[in-house]
């Protein structure tokens, strides 16, 4: 059993890590400890990891100092046990964890200390070499290791230079970088050829005051920019554009005019196309701010992986063909590569899903993402952990079967996560992506949400009330209208879904672009008459709420979900049922908003909620004992349909 470090020749794994790998043709049936199967106690796993063993000093690596200290000083020669066992047995996915656990008793009580390591196919089969992490991120190894990737991808990925849904256009203004370091200008690009090449960069401003284009200093930057006036960043971006032999960079702080608003808009509309047409994408991910750039200072520490070869089952007796490679990670590997302030922008994360090709200087070491695959300086040669890159997040969406509505979900719930600094920006931030959604499904767009298939999309759910300043131009049915995480489990909550209600009619009135900011926004919906119900008791962390319906004195359970200010005790709150179906359980749900009566005779949403399965007997019977005479009803009565149900119009802002 051999694996290899650091690109250095193969060298043996410890024999305990080798008795897991020499019986790796039976990983689906270590789900539990097996007898044998032993691993290090925990001096022996520090030994093992100071002798060369890559696999003891990942696990190792998942182990905190405090923990080490505290077996090694109340039970250092304590055995750990090992299981192997799929991520998830349900899934088509080949990839495995394997743990080494620590069990003790404390006065008692059985306590267990676990550490883990992922394993998963290799992408590269022919190959059981890994790379080295370079002590700086610019050393001349990985400049080559950077055109290497680029090259592969744009001489062998046909999915990557066929990705674009944009019509190629040029941004307005780029960067020309020029040879020599002390040349820089800002380039007006009419007079440029469409098919010009250039980068782009993701970077965090960081709240600090750094040089950007203004109006002041548009003619003279068009002649000379100073490179030492700009961030290390800036700077460095400029120096990683001509390595890689272009000629010209797009940086939003300099291409386009600060404290402009109307080129501002102007600008931000383009940011789709300036993305998704660039050649590749920087990623500053190291860096919180303007004054720690690209090439960041890298501390010495333990492998993240290597490469092991392993005996398969169906291969076991042919020593010809008894080996299959497989990589070793520490576990999540690239979401701990790429974890870092700037994943947490939203801004970014519409940079990063437009980008055909990203190139991460991340903490510890390079990573690189297009759309056909993965590398980094441990695995120079590609790696496939099963997450998909960023780049090819768009069309693992839009392979996803369903409306575009469950599409855009996957959007929604990963932007909402990110923040912005300002909340005039929600939407605008994710401009660009909405525009490419519309390019490739020819549906209708309206603050956040698409007027296709609308019913679905108004049961969004709020994770905890958003207590901040809300501004009132975004229609309170949209979820841009508050800054909490969402979540869409109704999205996907029934496996049988019949909507309730139908929308009649949508519309907003836009800032300046149809896939930007509004300015408001109503919709008419033709549905059931919304019921009166008062909370009898709030709880203390779950959204399971006891209420009573109007005019019923049987307690029923609704789960809540407030968008802004929290709900109390007492309150009485007017609920908009506009979905019923079957959960996978085969349990009946009906969902819905909470809404309230505004001035102008219409209602705005507050909350989301759901029924519980249990409760569907007191909601039928809430529904046939709802009046239009109600206090809380201002909409246009229908009378009841076929069903007996009282339906009405009602108008939403």
């Amino acid at each position: 059993m051999d694996t290899s470090q650091n690109g250095a020749s193969i060298s043996p794994i410890c024999s305990e890590c080798k008795s897991i790998f020499d019986h790796w043709y039976d990983r689906d049936n270590w789900a539990e400890a097996r007898p044998g199967h032993s691993h290090h106690h925990i001096v022996g796993l520090q030994e093992s990891s100071q002798s060369g063993c890559s696999v003891c000093a990942i696990l190792l690596h998942g182990l905190s100092n405090p923990t080490v200290v505290d077996l090694t000083r109340g039970w250092p020669y304590l055995k750990s046990s090992v299981t192997v066992a799929p991520f998830d047995r349900n899934s088509n996915w080949n990839d495995y964890k394997i743990i080494a656990a620590f069990h003790f008793n404390i006065s008692g009580k059985d306590k267990q200390i676990e550490t883990s390591l992922d394993a998963f196919p290799s992408a590269v089969n022919d190959s059981t070499t890994i790379g080295t992490i370079q002590k700086y991120a610019n050393s001349e190894d990985n400049w080559a290791l950077i055109q290497k990737w680029l090259h592969v991808c744009q001489n062998t990925h046909t999915r990557c230079t066929q990705n674009n849904y944009f019509d190629r256009q040029l941004p307005t203004r780029l960067l020309e970088v020029g040879d020599a370091d002390g040349f820089l200008k800002l380039c007006i690009t009419k007079s440029l050829p469409r098919q010009t090449q250039y980068l782009t960069l993701s970077h965090c401003w960081g709240g600090q005051a750094f040089t950007t284009l203004t109006r002041s200093n548009f003619q003279e930057f068009q002649s000379c920019i100073p490179l030492d006036s700009l961030t290390k960043t800036f700077r460095e971006a400029i120096i990683i554009t001509r390595r890689l032999g272009f000629k010209y960079i797009w940086i939003d702080s300099l291409c386009i005019i600060q404290g402009d608003e109307t080129d501002w808009l102007q600008e931000a509309s383009k940011m789709g196309s300036v993305y998704s047409n660039s050649t590749l994408n920087i990623a500053a991910s190291a860096a919180p701010n303007g004054d720690v750039g690209c090439f960041t200072a890298r501390e010495p520490g333990p492998s993240l992986g290597c490469r092991v070869v392993a005996v398969e089952r169906e291969t076991y007796d042919s020593l010809q063909n008894a080996c299959r490679i497989w990589d070793i990670t520490i576990p999540n590997f690239s979401l701990q590569l790429n974890e870092s302030v700037l994943n947490s922008r939203a801004w970014i994360y519409q940079e990063l899903f437009l980008a055909p090709r990203i190139l991460y200087f991340a903490p510890t070491q390079l990573v690189w993402e297009c759309i056909s695959a993965k590398a980094c300086e441990t695995f120079p040669d590609s790696y496939d952990d099963t997450l998909i890159t960023m780049p090819n997040i768009k069309f693992d969406m839009w392979d996803c079967p369903g409306s575009v509505a469950t599409k855009w979900d996957g959007v929604v719930s990963a932007y909402c996560s990110k923040s912005v600094t300002f909340q005039k920006d929600k939407l605008i931030a994710v401009s660009g992506i909405a525009r490419l959604f519309a390019e490739k499904f020819g549906t209708t767009y309206l603050a956040g949400m698409w007027k296709e298939d609308l019913i679905i999309q108004l049961t969004w759910a709020a994770s905890e009330p958003w207590t901040g300043e809300i501004r009132g131009s975004i229609p309170s049915w949209s979820w841009a209208a508050t800054d909490s995480d969402i979540f869409t489990d109704s999205f996907d909550l029934f496996s049988n879904c019949t909507p309730l209600a139908a929308v009649l009619e949508a519309t907003t009135v836009v800032v300046d672009d149809t896939f930007g900011d509004v300015r408001g926004g109503t919709m008419r919906i033709k549905c059931p008459l919304p019921l009166v119900v008062r909370i009898v008791k709030l709880p203390q962390v779950e959204q399971l709420v006891d209420i009573r319906f109007y005019d019923l004195d049987d307690i029923t359970y609704l789960l809540f979900y407030p968008d802004r200010v929290p709900y109390f005790d007492g309150q009485e709150l007017y609920i908009l049922p506009l979905i019923e179906g079957v959960t996978w359980e085969q349990e009946k749900v009906i969902s819905g908003l909470v809404i309230e009566p505004v001035q102008t005779g219409s209602y705005r949403r507050t909350g989301y909620f759901e029924s519980m399965p249990d409760d569907i007997e007191g909601f039928s019977e809430a529904k046939k004992r709802a009046s239009y005479e109600d206090k809380y009803f201002v909409g246009e009565a229908l009378g009841p349909d076929d069903d007996g149900q009282k339906m009405c119009i009602i108008t939403l802002i």
